[in-house]
C-alpha cells in the first residue's frame, strides 16, 4: 500500500520535472531565435503542465514571432481566461493585436493592461503607437508623453527620444491641419495632390498590396470590371499607392471610361509628377476623352465623384455628395454601399449600420454590406452579430464578393471565436 501511495505521487512529480526540462529547452530555442523548435518544446511543456502560465505565456510569444497572429491571440486569450490577473499576458495579447492589425481590440488590452499596472511605461508605449495607426493624434500624444514621464531606465532611452520625435511630428501635423487655407494655399495643395496626405497604416498598405494583386490576376483573366473594383479598393486603402491608381486608369481606358481614367491618372501623377508612363496616358486619355461623345450630368456622375472622394480617403466629402445622391435615389444599391463604407471610416458606426441595412434590403444577396456589418458590431464590441454577418459574406454568392476580403473575413472570424 505505501508502495502505491509512493507511486502515486512520483509519477506526477516526474512528469512535472519533464514539463520543466521541455520549458527550458523551448526558452533556450526562443533566445536562439528557433522559433518551430522553441514552439514544439513548450508544447510538450504546456500538455504535461496546462496550468502553468508561464509555459502558456512563451509559447504564445513562441507562435507570435512565426507571424501566426491569430493563433497567438488565441493562446492568449485561454491564458488570461484562466489567470485573469496576470498583467504579462494582457501586455502580450495587446501587442499581438496590435500587430494583426487589429487596433481597436489592441486598445482595449492596452487599456486593461495600464489599469493593472499604472507605473509601467510599456503599456503606454503601445497605447501610444497603436493610436497612431488608428489615425488620433491626440490619444497618441497623451499616451507618448505619459511614457516619456515615466520611462528611467537607462537601456530604454532610446525608446524615449523616438516617442519624442513622433509627439513632436504630431503635434506638428496638428498645426498644419489647424491652419484656415488661404486661396495660395489651396491651390498649392491642389498642385501638390495627394501628396500631403499621410501614410496609410502598415496592415492597410498590406491590404492594398493584396488588392493589386487581386487586380492583376483579373486583369490576366479580361475580367475587367472587377480588376477596376480591386485596383479602386486598393488606392482607398492606401491614396498613396501609385501602382493601384495607375492600374486602375489602365483599366478604365480599356473599358472606354476616359473620364474616370483620366482622373485616376491625374491622381497617380500627383503622386510621381515626373513618372513619363504617367503622363503618357494621361494625354492619351485626355485626348480620347476631348474626342467622345458629351455625357449628360446627372446623378451617376455625382455617384462616380463620391466614389472617387472615398478613393482619395476624402471621406468627409464623399458623404454629403452621397447623403444627396440617395435622397434623389433612394433604391440606388451601390450607392447606400458607398455610404456605409464612408460611415464606416469616420467612425460613424450607427449611420453605417442603418445604410448597409439598407442596402441588404434592397438585395439580400450582396457580399460587401455584410463584411460592412460584420465591422461595424466588431467595433461596437458585438462579438456574436459581427461574427454572424462576416459567415454570412463568407457564405455569400453575391456578384459583388470580393476574394480579397475572404482572408480577412476568416482571420475576423477566427480572432472573434466563431
Amino acid at each position: 500500500m505505501n508502495r502505491m501511495i509512493l507511486m502515486l505521487f512520483l509519477v506526477p512529480s516526474l512528469a512535472l520535472a519533464g514539463a520543466n526540462e521541455d520549458f527550458a529547452a523551448g526558452v533556450a530555442a526562443y533566445k536562439a531565435k528557433n522559433y518551430a523548435e522553441a514552439e514544439k518544446k513548450l508544447r510538450l511543456a504546456v500538455s504535461a503542465d496546462g496550468d502553468n502560465p508561464q509555459f502558456r505565456l512563451r509559447l504564445a510569444k513562441a507562435i507570435y514571432k512565426q507571424k501566426r497572429y491569430d493563433e497567438a491571440i488565441q493562446e492568449l486569450k485561454g491564458l488570461v481566461a484562466k489567470h485573469p490577473r496576470m498583467a504579462a499576458g494582457r501586455y502580450q495579447i495587446a501587442l499581438v493585436q496590435r500587430k494583426a492589425g487589429q487596433l481597436q481590440e489592441a486598445v482595449q488590452s492596452y487599456s486593461a493592461y495600464v489599469r493593472m499596472m499604472p507605473k509601467d511605461p510599456d503599456g503606454y508605449y503601445g497605447m501610444a503607437e497603436t493610436y497612431s495607426l488608428l489615425g488620433e493624434p491626440q490619444q497618441a500624444i497623451a499616451n507618448y508623453e505619459k511614457y516619456i514621464a515615466l520611462e528611467k531606465r537607462p537601456s530604454e532611452q532610446k525608446y524615449v527620444k523616438k516617442a519624442a520625435k513622433k509627439v513632436a511630428e504630431l503635434k506638428q501635423a496638428l498645426t498644419a491641419s489647424a491652419k484656415p487655407s488661404t486661396d495660395s494655399s489651396l491651390k498649392a495643395s491642389k498642385k501638390k495632390g495627394l501628396k500631403s496626405a499621410g501614410a496609410a497604416a502598415p496592415y492597410l498598405q498590406k491590404i492594398a498590396r493584396q488588392a493589386v494583386a487581386q487586380g492583376d490576376a483579373l486583369r490576366a483573366e479580361n475580367k475587367l470590371k472587377p480588376a477596376a473594383e480591386a485596383y479602386r479598393d486598393a488606392a482607398l486603402r492606401d491614396p498613396q499607392n501609385v501602382e493601384a491608381r495607375f492600374k486602375l486608369g489602365e483599366v478604365l481606358a480599356e473599358l472606354a471610361d476616359f473620364k474616370g481614367a483620366k482622373e485616376a491618372f491625374e491622381a497617380a501623377k500627383a503622386l510621381k509628377p515626373n513618372a513619363a508612363p504617367i503622363a503618357g496616358n494621361l494625354a492619351r486619355v485626355t485626348d480620347a476623352l476631348a474626342k467622345a461623345p458629351k455625357a449628360e450630368a446627372g446623378s451617376q456622375n455625382a455617384l462616380g465623384s463620391a466614389v472617387e472622394m472615398l478613393n482619395r480617403g476624402k471621406y468627409s466629402n464623399a458623404l454629403p455628395v452621397l447623403d444627396a445622391h440617395v435622397g434623389k435615389n433612394p433604391k440606388d444599391v451601390a450607392a447606400h454601399v458607398a455610404r456605409g463604407s464612408a460611415l464606416l471610416a469616420l467612425k460613424k458606426l450607427p449611420e453605417a449600420m442603418e445604410a448597409y441595412g439598407l442596402a441588404l434590403a434592397l438585395r439580400p444577396d450582396l457580399s460587401l454590406a455584410h463584411f460592412g456589418l460584420g465591422e461595424v458590431y466588431r467595433l461596437l464590441g458585438d462579438r456574436s452579430r459581427a461574427v454572424r454577418h462576416f459567415q454570412s459574406y463568407l457564405s455569400s454568392t453575391g456578384k459583388d464578393r470580393n476574394p480579397m476580403y475572404d482572408q480577412v473575413a476568416n482571420a475576423r472570424v477566427a480572432a472573434l471565436g466563431g
